[in-house]
C-alpha cells in the first residue's frame, strides 16, 4: 500500500498535469483561468443565472458580470430571458463555445484512451472518491473560512475574476 506522501506527490503531479491541460485549453480559448472556470461550469451546468454563476465560482456579483460581459464580446457566452422570470436572464454558452470545449474534451477523451482497459474501472472509481472527498472538504473549508472572517457561510469569497 503506498504512503500517504507518495499519495500526496502523485496528486500533485496529477493536478499540476490537469491545470496545465485546463491552462491550454484556456489559451485556445483566449481567456483567462477564471473565465475558463465558467465556461466548464456552464458546460457542466447548463445556463444559470449571473448570480448562480457568481456563488458557484466564489466572485462578487459585480466581478462575474464583468467576466461575463468579456466572455459575450468573445462569442463564447451569451445572455437569454429567463422563461419565467423577466427580471432575470440566463448565461449559456453560445454554439462556438460548446464546439471548440468539445474539441478540447475530444483531446482529454483520447488521453484517457491510453489508460489499460484494466485498469479503467479502477480508475475511475479512485477518481470518483478523490473527487467526493475533495468535495466534502472544500465545503467544510469553506464554512471554516467564513466562520474565521466572521462571515455568512453563504457569503461569496473573491471579489474579482482575474
Amino acid at each position: 500500500m503506498p504512503k500517504i506522501r507518495s499519495l500526496v506527490e502523485v496528486f500533485r503531479d496529477f493536478t499540476l498535469a490537469w491545470e496545465g491541460y485546463v491552462r491550454e485549453i484556456c489559451v485556445l480559448l483566449g481567456v483567462s483561468m477564471n473565465e475558463g472556470m465558467a465556461l466548464s461550469y456552464l458546460t457542466q451546468g447548463g445556463a444559470v443565472s449571473a448570480k448562480e454563476l457568481a456563488a458557484a465560482l466564489h466572485f462578487t456579483t459585480g466581478a462575474t458580470t464583468t467576466l461575463v460581459d468579456r466572455l459575450v464580446q468573445r462569442d463564447l457566452v451569451e445572455r437569454r430571458p429567463h422563461p419565467t422570470d423577466r427580471r432575470v436572464s440566463l448565461v449559456a454558452l453560445t454554439a462556438n463555445a460548446a464546439q471548440e470545449l468539445a474539441e478540447g474534451r475530444s483531446w482529454l477523451a483520447a488521453a484517457l484512451l491510453e489508460i489499460p482497459d484494466d485498469h479503467k474501472a479502477e480508475t475511475v472509481r479512485a477518481l470518483s472518491e478523490v473527487t467526493a472527498t475533495l468535495t466534502s472538504l472544500a465545503g467544510r473549508l469553506s464554512v471554516e473560512n467564513r466562520q474565521r472572517a466572521g462571515a455568512p457561510a453563504h457569503r461569496e469569497s473573491l471579489t474579482s475574476p482575474d
